[in-house]
């Protein structure tokens, strides 16, 4: 499939806060709506982006058209109807589906808002971000009356600190999770946490007064072998055995070559995440 493009395509993009991405076109945006519909809040409809429209993307009879909506207190179903109406990137039938889509998100609590941003976050890597929508998921409801709703939560925000590294914190949100709703999986994961950020005279005594049986005990020891042993084939991971090897050899040039490009990934991970 080939789109006609509508207006230019923007030197400087429109920043979308809640996904982190940078928008430089009409077609971008109108994708970006329809894979990501319930993303959308009244947020895109501002002075800031009908600006964007009418000096970045010169398309200033849709700016207009755009700053009539907000002045008169229109919809975003109406904004969002008007972005499509100007391009032909969607069928009639595809935007009735949008529309609907849209009128829905309007009927989701704010908790259910945060929760589907947090998965779309987690699901592109931005790991912060998405435990920060978690986190205001959890805040804003009832932890006692929609207990496994905010056990899921509390596991998601457990699963996305450890991926930051922050075990001990992590381990307090799978023990909510664990508290709220109590499973097996999520006993391993609140284990696992804590092996991970405990010394290992403390972890003994957690696991005796917790009563964790050996075959429990047991069982965590072989998750944390197998993530070591995954790390182990990541590619940072052979870069710095490749390090160590050239310093072994005598390649103190190389060795430093080396680490500089791990140290290069890492930072770009780290930014990403």
């Amino acid at each position: 499939m080939v789109y006609q493009c509508v207006g230019q395509r923007a030197s400087s993009p429109f920043y979308m806060k809640g996904a982190g991405l940078g928008i430089y076109s009409l077609e971008e945006l109108l994708f970006y709506i329809r894979e990501n519909v319930f993303m959308i809040d009244s947020s895109l409809m501002s002075e800031e982006f009908v600006k964007f429209v009418r000096c970045e993307l010169c398309l200033s009879t849709l700016a207009d058209k755009l700053a009539e909506i907000m002045n008169n207190d229109g919809e975003l179903s109406e904004f969002v109807e008007c972005l499509f109406k100007a391009s032909d990137f969607v069928s009639g039938t595809e935007l009735v589906t949008i529309l609907g889509a849209l009128a829905v998100t309007d009927r989701l609590s704010s908790h259910e808002k945060h929760k589907i941003r947090g998965d779309f976050l987690m699901k592109c890597g931005h790991t912060s971000r998405a435990v920060m929508e978690y986190y205001s998921a959890l805040q804003e409801m009832d932890r006692n009356s929609m207990p496994e709703e905010a056990a899921r939560l509390c596991n998601n925000i457990g699963v996305g600190c450890a991926e930051m590294f922050f075990f001990s914190r992590a381990a307090d949100y799978f023990e909510e999770s664990y508290r709220l709703k109590p499973d097996e999986e999520t006993e391993t994961e609140l284990l696992v946490a804590r092996k991970l950020s405990l010394s290992d005279d403390e972890y003994e005594k957690y696991l005796a007064g917790r009563g964790v049986s050996k075959e429990t005990a047991v069982k965590v020891e072989q998750v944390i072998k197998h993530a070591e042993t995954k790390v182990i084939r990541r590619r940072d991971a052979r870069m710095v055995r490749n390090a160590e090897n050239r310093r072994k050899n005598g390649d103190s040039f190389g060795e430093s070559r080396v680490l500089s490009e791990v140290l290069e990934l890492w930072k770009n991970e780290y930014r990403r995440i």
